[in-house]
């Protein structure tokens, strides 16, 4: 189980990894939007990458070490997220700028937060997986990505709302399910853990199958 993940993570990781080269090379209009979305598919690839690799893992210093750099994806993944969402949602008003760059507080919390003494690791039968230590960097680790969830599923349902553009529209429907997906994803490898429960990595792979889905939705009808 844990190798067809690791494998499946990594085969994620080749198709982002595309996205974000193919992305930057497109003569299109809105350029740093172009910039900005390969920022994001190049976190995604280090978010998949890194936790794939973290499942076969048989030493748990090598997994600590992946997990570092995986969880430089997935602050990249959420900055870039909130960037993208707001400048598609057309929302006006003082406060988008808090929502567009709120999840940059991230910086801020990464070089606490990947301490070792934060993390525990075991190896079972379903590969590598741990558990986190239930102190302030881990907590408030949770509460950053619940606003970062919070965040995404308000500009979501703008983009819903938006009665110009139907792919905007299509493209906030397909956000909604992906924001859904990675909240589901957190009880079991971010809030559970802190109370002592092992982290089960399976909503890594959903949450890429389904941004996935939205990604080449992006590519295909936003980025023209």
């Amino acid at each position: 189980m844990a190798e067809i993940l690791s494998y499946l993570l990594f085969g994620f990781s080749i198709v982002t990894l595309i996205m974000a080269l193919g992305v930057v090379r497109k003569r299109a209009s809105g350029r740093e939007k172009n910039y900005v979305f390969s920022c994001f598919c190049w976190g995604s690839t280090l978010w998949s990458m890194c936790f794939g690799f973290i499942l076969i893992q048989t030493n748990a210093e090598v997994a600590y070490y992946l997990r570092c750099v995986g969880m430089i994806g997935i602050f990249i993944y959420l900055i870039t997220a909130a960037i993208l969402l707001a400048d598609w949602s057309e929302i006006q008003g003082k406060h988008i700028k808090v929502l567009k760059y709120a999840p940059m507080v991230g910086i801020i919390l990464y070089p606490f937060m990947i301490q070792r003494y934060t993390i525990l690791f075991y190896h079972t039968e379903y590969g590598m997986t741990y558990t986190l230590a239930p102190n302030i960097w881990n907590q408030l680790y949770n509460v950053y990505c619940l606003l970062a969830a919070a965040d995404m599923i308000y500009m979501s349902a703008h983009m819903i709302l938006n009665k110009r553009r139907k792919n905007i529209r299509v493209l906030g429907k397909r956000t909604l399910l992906c924001v859904a997906v990675l909240l589901l994803g957190m009880v079991f490898d971010t809030f559970l853990p802190l109370f002592g429960l092992r982290a089960v990595r399976l909503h890594s792979f959903l949450e890429q199958f389904f941004y996935i889905r939205a990604l080449i939705f992006i590519v295909l009808t936003v980025l023209r």
